[in-house]
């Protein structure tokens, strides 16, 4: 008690324990929600791959090989009906998914002529991806 009756007649001493202990408080909480929001973004939600992060409507591909080249942090929408132009997701026209259906049924009659060499040119990436670790 007769250190409280102190700090209230000092009152600039008082002041200065105050801000002291709250600065202290405001570190400590600072450090819990910086520790709690890296936790939160450690944590993301793996698909199929574990190179393909999903967040919100927008997948991040980490690291995948198309052509025989390494890609890297390729964004790609995980929503159906929807691409990304610049960083926003946007509805593809009619137009241009029926254009899409099509060239889609011809390539497949297409890829069936050369299903051989797709799976051979798979089991090489496939390889390729096991050596660098990727799968």
């Amino acid at each position: 008690m007769n250190d409280i009756n102190r700090l209230v007649d000092h009152p600039i001493v008082f002041k200065a324990i105050i801000w002291k202990a709250l600065d202290r408080i405001r570190e400590e909480k600072e450090y819990h929600i910086k520790r709690a929001i890296a936790a939160n973004l450690m944590t993301v939600e793996p698909l199929d791959e574990a190179n393909v992060v999903k967040t919100g409507r927008i997948k991040l591909i980490r690291r995948r090989i198309r052509n025989g080249k390494l890609q890297r942090n390729i964004r790609k929408s995980s929503v159906k009906g929807w691409t990304l132009r610049g960083k926003k997701l946007v509805r593809i026209p009619a137009a241009k998914r029926v254009r899409m259906r099509i060239v889609a049924k011809r390539s497949a009659r297409k890829r069936k002529g050369k299903l051989q060499n797709i799976l051979r040119k798979r089991r090489q990436s496939l390889r390729k991806r096991k050596a660098m670790g990727i799968h």
